[in-house]
């Protein structure tokens, strides 16, 4: 006879109101926006509400971009009469990569699954001009084959400007190499051996490590330095995406006005034709269906407050903290998301999804919230911009003809109570562009 188990499970369930509120609290304005048309179209209880004014507001503001002269309509006004200009051979400063790849792809002959293939490539290749995304990965987001998307890749490489879609800048430069009209090949040794040390050996050393003389060493780092690392920078940066903030902030004489700028995206209101429906239904399943549609509703206008009240509540405590960076332009102050989410109070992964994709704007500026928020660096109590920010002051007050390792700043810290590794001392160093401490040693 088998016998009975019986455990002990200790956990926490969601209700579907709970899961509703964070859903909406985590959403930006546009993803609002676009999830009340839904709500009002699956629930005819619901009515979305805009303010209009607001929309025209807008409307108004994008026709004033459309009447500046970046945005000239002159050419689409000319009459049929009028003499046409030549047409213009294109210029990098006025086109974007993309822009320019795909005039000479234009005219390839491609299949269905290969045209689809190099849209995706095009559409990953950076700023820059790098493509960080590998054959394999291609083929499994566009669903098609490994081979389609190599040739694609191998198309995309042999295009102008040299160097496009290099996985590295290593690459780059040899591809650049290779098709200059006389070969280099000092110049080539150098970039696949000795790229990363170039900065921290002196001429003769370099010379030595490439096994020829200096003269010939200068002329080769001569060559190299003729050449473009990222030859996607001298083309015109892909069009702005405008964004419309969450959260107005303006001063007042006696302080500052903290408005949330929800009004476009739209509120709740609850049919009275329905309630009434309702109060009058004899028809169980009907007045089942309309109470029903009646409790989301509700639930939907708590959630809405709720989100707008948190919204209200987050800039409040941004406020407070960074005071001086509003007001006088100051820093901006370390304030960890755990101190964040022990004032609201709710959990640090809520208040980092809440904080995405949303916008404040004051007299400096727009900013993401995420701007004013810092996460915690390992277990120790400083911020990321607050270890920055220490990192800079100490190799600023170094001395020049003896600088700090990253080891010896590691220490440093340590005797300050931060304990961070060496290795994330060198990752922050290097993302503030400050070179390593061979370089600096004067």
């Amino acid at each position: 006879m088998s016998g009975i188990e019986q455990t002990v499970r200790q956990g926490q369930e969601l209700h579907q109101y709970q899961l509703q509120r964070l859903e909406v609290l985590e959403m930006s304005g546009d993803e609002l926006s676009e999830f009340l048309n839904q709500a009002e179209n699956e629930n005819p209880l619901i009515n979305v509400e805009r303010d209009r004014s607001e929309i025209e507001k807008e409307l108004r503001l994008a026709n004033w971009f459309n009447q500046q002269p970046m945005y000239s309509r002159s050419f689409y006004e000319r009459t049929v009469t009028e003499e046409m200009p030549e047409p213009e051979i294109p210029d990098s400063r006025t086109m974007s990569l993309e822009q320019y790849l795909r005039l000479q792809i234009d005219f390839l002959k491609l299949s269905c699954a290969q045209q689809k293939m190099m849209n995706f490539l095009l559409g990953s290749i950076e700023d820059n001009g790098r493509l960080k995304i590998t054959p394999d990965q291609a083929a499994a987001c566009c669903k098609g084959t490994a081979k389609d998307s190599e040739y694609c890749l191998a198309l995309l490489r042999r295009l102008e400007p040299a160097g496009i879609c290099a996985a590295s800048v290593q690459e780059c430069l040899l591809v650049q190499l290779r098709k200059l009209p006389q070969q280099c090949e000092t110049a080539e040794y150098f970039v696949k051996n000795c790229l990363q040390s170039a900065g921290t050996l002196s001429m003769s050393r370099l010379a030595r490590k490439c096994g020829v003389k200096i003269p010939q060493m200068e002329r080769a780092l001569r060559v190299i330095r003729g050449l473009e690392p990222y030859p996607g920078s001298c083309f015109a940066p892909a069009e702005r995406a405008y964004v419309i903030p969450d959260i107005l902030m303006l001063p007042k004489e006696n302080g500052w006005d903290i408005c949330l700028c929800d009004k476009w995206s739209g509120s709740i209101h609850i049919s009275q034709y329905y309630i009434n429906l309702l109060k009058g239904s004899h028809d169980k399943e009907n007045a089942t269906y309309l109470y029903d549609r009646l409790r989301q509703a509700k639930m939907l206008q708590t959630a809405l407050e709720l989100r707008r009240k948190t919204l209200l509540h987050f800039c409040e405590l941004i406020l407070d903290r960074q005071r001086a960076f509003f007001e006088n332009g100051g820093p901006i102050e370390p304030l960890l998301l755990g101190e964040l989410a022990q004032e609201l109070p709710c959990h640090e992964s809520t208040v980092s999804r809440a904080l995405r994709g949303k916008y404040l704007s004051c007299p400096r500026g727009t900013f993401p919230l995420r701007k004013f928020v810092s996460l915690n660096v390992g277990n120790s109590d400083v911020s990321n911009d607050g270890l920055t920010r220490k990192i800079k002051e100490l190799i600023a007050a170094e001395d020049p003809c003896t600088p700090l390792s990253d080891q010896q700043i590691t220490d440093l810290l340590a005797t300050n109570g931060l304990n961070i590794s060496r290795r994330t001392i060198a990752k922050y160093r290097t993302d503030l562009g400050i070179p390593n401490v061979f370089a600096r040693r004067v």
